[in-house]
């Protein structure tokens, strides 16, 4: 099973890949789990300059298997050249994660298999992209 998964990985990496998840260091790991957290970003480069609040939540079924939300809040940003400014919902993220894992001799981990859809709900320029799925 694990050969199998490193395999279909490897097999999309190149196209889809993404290193997002997961939301928290420690997501909740036991049934019914869940947890919400924000982070602030401000992003000062030469092309714009924005504030960003992030509100990002996680909740789990079972251990191997949970569901996870970003949505980045738009509080202000401008781009370059532009007396413009913007504020609004950036692009909302909805995830699985699947886990598999593995307790042997000096050794623990897991792996992992993320599937996520990107919503086309964004109400401003910052942080919009064409790829609204990948794994």
């Amino acid at each position: 099973m694990c050969r199998l998964l490193a395999l279909i990985s490897l097999w999309l990496a190149p196209t889809v890949a993404s290193a997002e998840q997961p939301v928290f260091g420690m997501m909740p790991r036991w049934a019914n789990g869940w947890g919400v957290q924000s982070l602030y970003e401000l992003n000062v480069s030469d092309d714009v300059r924005y504030h960003a609040l992030h509100i990002e939540g996680v909740y789990t079924w079972a251990r191997w298997i949970r569901v996870t939300y970003k949505v980045p809040l738009v509080l202000e940003s401008q781009i370059s050249g532009t007396q413009k400014s913007e504020r609004g919902v950036g692009v909302p993220l909805i995830a699985l994660p699947l886990k598999k894992y593995f307790n042997r001799d000096g050794l623990s981990g897991s792996w992992s298999l993320t599937p996520r859809i990107s919503l086309p709900v964004a109400t401003t320029m910052v942080g919009q992209n064409d790829e609204y799925g990948g794994v």
